[in-house]
């Protein structure tokens, strides 16, 4: 993956209360707020979409959120501070 091809993870340091998410789950909801399908972000990251899917439920579930739209805006806006486990640089390769 070239550098220009590089999802980073969200910033996210406002906001209560606090989500936690995975690595992952990190990577998939910078795709979604950058609007991409379920099946562009499964060929970026090298997976199939039902773990796409199975991902994005999850972070649903931990937003406490509607839907990816729903999702996105909160990540995008600040409102939702967002802790992402584990080593980003080791599993964004």
């Amino acid at each position: 993956m070239t550098p220009s091809h590089r999802w980073h993870a969200p910033t996210l340091t406002r906001g209560e209360p606090i989500a936690s998410i995975t690595v992952r789950q990190a990577q998939i909801l910078v795709g979604i707020c950058h609007g991409h399908s379920n099946v562009e972000i499964a060929t970026r990251l090298g997976l199939a979409e039902d773990t796409i899917k199975t991902h994005l439920k999850q972070i649903l579930r931990a937003f406490g959120a509607r839907n990816r739209a729903h999702a996105a805006a909160l990540a995008c806006s600040g409102q939702l501070e967002v802790h992402v486990r584990g080593d980003y640089q080791r599993s964004a390769a």
